[in-house]
């Protein structure tokens, strides 16, 4: 992959997974690590919201300027957001928090801004995926440009671990969505066992290469589990 496809991965992606678990109703949105915008620009077209974005890299921020109402630039962990508690009633974290060395304590410090009742959407890799587990199952850990081991991710999550994160954070999760795959090439007959095996609910986890999470921001939930999941 080279730099310019590498940047339309991780800047240009329309993350439709994502939007589909914006409320509809949602009218005040930030979008943590925006990229170029185009979430949050296909957010926009779906229905009347103001979307704030914070993005760390300036050229990306730049993009972004003409696609959502207002871009914040630079280290989201040291950013302080001029806006008063309860300004959002969604925050998206697509795909950020793994690449933060203390993604606890900036979820603290984001928390009060979610309003009562709002909607917190988190898009983390999955290091149980079974590509993973065989790899280092023989002694391979090697990071890449992009997937699970990118060489720009700092923290590594399960579905278990990344539940109690956000229940340590007073989140309730209400919904978790799967993006699975497999990691053979198609049409090999390790592909298309596979695909036998991905359905079989012990064996879902392996097969999930990114999570999507809903959660619910409730001042009555402090410290809570998972909550009611709802898988799909």
């Amino acid at each position: 992959m080279n730099k310019s496809q590498q940047a339309a991965h991780y800047y240009e992606n329309p993350r439709l997974d994502v939007l589909r678990c914006v409320p509809v109703t949602a009218r005040n949105i930030l979008d943590v690590g925006c990229g170029a915008g185009v979430l949050g620009a296909g957010i926009k077209r779906r229905q009347r919201a103001r979307v704030v974005g914070v993005e760390y890299v300036a050229a990306q921020a730049e993009r972004a300027v003409s696609a959502l109402d207002t871009v914040h630039t630079g280290d989201v962990t040291t950013i302080e957001l001029p806006y008063p508690p309860g300004a959002f009633d969604c925050i998206i974290y697509s795909d950020v928090l793994e690449h933060l060395a203390d993604p606890w304590t900036l979820m603290a410090r984001h928390r009060p801004l979610l309003a009562n009742g709002g909607t917190l959407i988190v898009s983390l890799p999955n290091v149980q995926f079974i590509g993973v587990i065989t790899d280092l199952l023989a002694g391979r850990w090697h990071y890449r440009e992009r997937g699970i081991l990118d060489r720009t991710h700092l923290r590594f999550f399960t579905r278990s671990s990344a539940q109690v994160m956000l229940g340590e954070a007073g989140y309730q999760v209400l919904a978790t969505r799967r993006n699975m795959r497999w990691w053979d090439a198609p049409g090999s007959p390790l592909h298309r066992f596979a695909r036998v095996l991905m359905p079989l609910p012990w064996l879902r986890d392996l097969f999930t290469y990114q999570y999507v999470f809903v959660c619910r921001g409730d001042s009555r939930v402090q410290g809570s589990g998972a909550g009611t999941l709802v898988e799909k």
